[in-house]
């Protein structure tokens, strides 16, 4: 039950997209639910979400949700299911600020429906614009 923000993220930016990545680890033997580290939110702006890059098979469903925060202590759902499942494919979902909000920290969080085996999920932020 680790995220590994800090250690495995690249913050660069790509032909004006800025990119953060983080490789969480879903506890071995467990169901629980695993959150990134938090990542800086943007005010006002949308941003992209590529869920398990690696196309891992969690032979679970396994919803991606949006936690938002004002002060970086406090989180709250932004967007629940913002991926209904990244379960063995590599997918792409977009986290629109007008409909869902726009907070100055963000953290992703993975909530598998059954035991995990320490599993390691790719997670991909992408901003427009560069940063």
């Amino acid at each position: 039950m680790s995220s590994s923000f800090s250690d495995k993220t690249y913050n660069r930016n790509h032909n004006g997209f800025f990119v953060q990545r983080e490789t969480m680890t879903l506890a071995s033997g467990a169901s629980a639910v695993v959150n990134s580290n938090a990542f800086d939110g943007r005010a006002n702006q949308d941003f992209g979400v590529f869920a398990n890059i690696g196309a891992t098979n969690l032979a679970t469903a396994c919803p991606l949700n949006i936690l938002g925060s004002l002060d970086g202590v406090t989180y709250m759902t932004a967007k629940s299911a913002l991926v209904a499942d990244v379960d063995n494919a590599t997918t792409y979902a977009l986290y629109d600020y007008s409909a869902n909000g726009s907070c100055p920290f963000y953290k992703i969080q993975l909530a598998p429906a059954d035991t995990m085996l320490g599993e390691e999920v790719e997670i991909g932020i992408v901003w427009a614009g560069g940063k």
